[in-house]
């Protein structure tokens, strides 16, 4: 049995002050089998976990996770190891990926004596694509009450990776460490401003305690400046706060913390005085009056989520949150003038270029009129930039699935040149238009690895020098751990959307603390600069405005507590110095993600202090200003109650007249086409789906498969007596056809019909009589078909057609 602790550095403690280190981990390479671990036999669909003796890293066996052809991850649990709060671990594994360019995980889950979750280390930070073994791991601290700590193990759905040689040691303390933030929140009513400070005993071992004092600009003065710092245990917190009054007798007036010589501090224990708060003022009523642009430097952009919906009409579970209210109401994102309000907001904070998340596929647009019928049409588009963020994650597919090949690319960036890139209002980096990819990682895997995707972008960048255009600054949306793999895939910088809650601890209540996310969001802008840097790409860092989900997951949402203005604008004042010079960028998420919590545009509720946040952190337009806001009548104008199933409505029908196709008023599919699925395609529970001159075939992954047909057809029930469906399968006992109705838009069984299987794996024609179930009636939008309900069943099916009523 093999005890191997993978980490050398563990090996160089000091024999004096700290016993050799144990490995914690119970089979750390399976030498044992599975002795210690849990790994599931049934995984996701065709996943596989198990130990093989293929290419360990050492000794005569590793773990394999193979998610390939599985349609969810692939993962396996340790059993429990004791471990003691406050003390810091220093975790390993290595690993080797041998399919897919998909992400893994090794994680950390600290539990209670209860066996209750606490938080997790590591959570899915395997961004490395390691073609060969590479250490992964680092140095973690249990959280306050933990006992014990399972490892969580996997890979994502499409890849499959190697892991060998675990390791999880107890560390010698290292002793406290301080990370502080200070915080000023606009001034209130009366002229006083709220200063707060945050600290966390980042160290293993508990601080001093002392006296920390606010230390004041001329003119400002503090109800009492000197606090008790009480000794913090590891990993615990502290918040104070003064309120400030006075007169600063300049701009910026500057806020310190004076803290105990002891302990070394990390963080930022200086800020100035946030005394930009605008006034709010409602417009005349005559339009939207021009921008008077602050200077940001460095520039400054958000991401523009292009749809803004009636919460209590939008549908997809979505519901309206009473103190998330926008203060233009639910707005049609079409209108020139909509767009010219959000100019005007941006321009005059600080704001140079929105980011427009942007869906293509194959030749289909989705959701852009926000773009070309309301910003492009705006008066005052000239006082912004913006770029196409192009959101490549599974929109624009109710015809066809998501196309990356080099045609489709290809097509992708003629849109764009004659659409947009020769714009003066288009962002450029060094004279070249930026083009932002939010998933590198399928169009990689699309052409069989890094080089590829570099062939395909490079015949992009040719489409562009086709229209007189210079090529394209390409930049992505991935982890900076694998900046060099995506530059030799063909990006020239790497970005993030948002970082999220990173490691922080959750509250008791389930939600996060805003002031813990800086600290990590500082952290991941350090390491990625420095990644990016490492694999020869810039880096565009991106600050976050919260989160919360109130909206859509309801009972299940989970917000971020206490993102105030104050808060928000120290996240900015710390993200200017984490900037690549040679990109000059910083983008905020977002600007407009209300059903995510996670918007910059005014609301009824906060204003527009959050771009205020911004204006002082960014420019040197400090004080007081004037924000104009639309009147009750302009806003009313401006609303809308379409719901999403109208938007998509709109979007598919006008992509199928631009293409040529009806509505679709026949059932009659044939799959004689290699690659055509006819918009058979939508799926669960279905491996290895495609279509060849035999027909579309598939494999079941459970024993209830299936698939759709396309949406929004137009079958007068009335005109078709039967389904028949030509069809050979190798195992089952039943076979099912679903149908939807504008009425009834959600598959029942009642709506369906059902057929016994001959499962000899021969062609036979199952038809099925639809007519005689009264739900068969008015206009059929969709059809479902589940061809097995059997596992590992293997079906082809030659076509689908309707038969007439005579």
């Amino acid at each position: 049995m093999r005890r191997q602790l993978g980490l050398s550095a563990c090996l160089l403690l000091s024999s004096v002050t700290w016993a050799a280190p144990t490995n914690l981990v119970a089979n750390p390479g399976f030498e044992d089998g599975a002795t210690g671990w849990n790994i599931p036999a049934s995984q996701s669909g065709a996943g596989r976990a198990l130990i093989t003796a293929d290419a360990p890293h050492s000794g005569g066996h590793a773990l394999l996770f193979d998610a390939t052809k599985a349609n969810w991850e692939v993962g396996a649990l340790s059993d429990p190891m004791p471990v003691t709060a406050g003390t810091r671990y220093r975790f390993g594994v290595w690993v080797k990926q041998i399919g897919g360019y998909g992400a893994y995980k090794a994680v950390i889950d600290w539990r209670d004596a209860q066996d209750k979750h606490i938080s997790y280390s590591n959570d899915w930070k395997g961004n490395n694509r390691p073609a060969t073994y590479a250490l992964h791991g680092g140095d973690f601290q249990a959280p306050p009450g933990a006992t014990h700590a399972l490892l969580n193990i996997g890979v994502a759905m499409g890849s499959a990776i190697l892991m060998d040689d675990f390791s999880l040691v107890a560390m010698p303390p290292l002793g406290p460490k301080l990370r502080a933030y200070l915080f000023s929140e606009p001034p209130d009513a009366d002229d006083k401003w709220l200063v707060r400070a945050w600290m966390c005993n980042e160290g293993d071992s508990p601080s001093q305690a002392g006296t920390v004092t606010l230390v004041l600009a001329p003119g400002l003065k503090s109800d009492d400046p000197d606090r008790l710092l009480p000794a913090l245990l590891p990993t615990e917190r502290l918040r104070l706060e003064w309120t400030v009054t006075g007169k600063p007798r300049s701009l910026p007036a500057p806020l310190s913390l004076k803290m105990p010589p002891a302990t070394p501090v990390v963080g930022d224990t200086s800020t100035t005085l946030f005394v930009g708060l605008g006034a709010m003022k409602e417009g005349d009523g005559h339009g939207v009056p021009a921008p008077h642009p602050a200077q940001a430097k460095p520039l400054i952009g958000t991401y523009y989520f292009p749809v803004m919906l009636d919460w209590d009409r939008s549908g997809w579970g979505v519901r309206h949150v009473a103190y998330l209210t926008p203060l233009l109401g639910y707005y049609d994102e079409a209108s020139p003038e909509v767009a010219d309000w959000h100019i005007l907001w941006a321009a005059e904070h600080g704001l140079s270029f929105f980011a427009y998340d942007w869906y293509y596929n194959d030749g289909c647009a989705y959701i852009n009129d926000a773009l070309e019928k309301g910003f492009l049409k705006a008066p005052h588009r000239s006082a912004m930039k913006f770029f196409i963020n192009w959101c490549n994650e599974g929109q624009c597919t109710w015809d066809k699935p998501l196309n990356f090949s080099t045609e489709s690319l290809c097509g992708f960036m003629e849109y764009l040149c004659t659409h947009y890139l020769a714009l003066p209002e288009y962002l450029r980096v060094n004279g070249r238009p930026v083009v932002m990819i939010i998933r590198p990682d399928p169009i990689i895997e699309w052409h069989g690895g890094p080089d590829g995707s570099r062939k395909a972008i490079d015949a992009m960048k040719q489409v562009a020098r086709r229209h007189g255009l210079p090529e394209p600054y390409m930049l992505c949306v991935a982890s900076a751990d694998a900046a060099a793999l995506y530059r030799r895939a063909g990006y020239d910088a790497i970005t993030a959307y948002s970082y999220g809650f990173g490691e922080a601890p959750r509250r008791p209540d389930g939600n996060w603390d805003y002031d813990d996310l800086i600290a990590e969001h500082e952290k991941a802008w350090q390491s990625s600069l420095a990644g990016a840097k490492a694999g020869g790409m810039a880096y565009m860092p991106a600050a976050w405005t919260g989160w919360d989900d109130e909206a859509r997951a309801h009972e299940k949402s989970v917000r971020t507590i206490g993102n105030t203005a104050g808060r928000f604008r120290e996240m900015c004042r710390l993200v200017r110095h984490y900037t690549d010079p040679s990109l000059n960028l910083v983008i905020v998420e977002a600007w407009n993600e209300w059903g995510e919590g996670g918007y910059l545009e005014a609301s009824k509720q906060r204003g527009l202090s959050f771009l205020d946040a911004i204006r002082d952190a960014f420019t040197d337009s400090h004080g007081p200003h004037v924000d104009l806001y639309p009147t009750p009548a302009q806003r009313a104008s401006y609303n809308t109650d379409i719901t999403c199933d109208q938007v998509d409505e709109m979007y598919i029908r006008r992509d199928r007249q631009q293409r040529g196709l009806g509505d679709g008023t026949r059932p009659d599919w044939t799959f004689d086409v290699p690659g055509d699925f006819k918009g058979w395609y939508h799926m669960a529970s279905i491996g290895d789906l495609k279509v060849t001159a035999e027909g579309l075939s598939g494999v079941s992954t459970s024993d209830d498969p299936m698939f759709q047909g396309p949406t929004l057809m137009s079958i007068r029930a009335a005109d078709w007596t039967a389904l028949r469906v030509r069809m050979k399968v190798d195992a089952g006992a039943m076979v099912q056809v679903f149908w939807t109705t504008p009425e009834a838009p959600v598959t029942t069984e009642e709506a369906s019909s059902k057929l016994p299987i001959v499962a000899d794996g021969a062609w036979h024609d199952y038809v099925f009589p639809v007519a005689d179930n009264p739900h068969w009636q008015g206009v059929v939008r969709q059809l479902r078909f589940d061809p097995t309900n059997a596992p590992n069943a293997h079906f082809t099916i030659a076509s689908i057609t309707g038969l007439p009523r005579q």
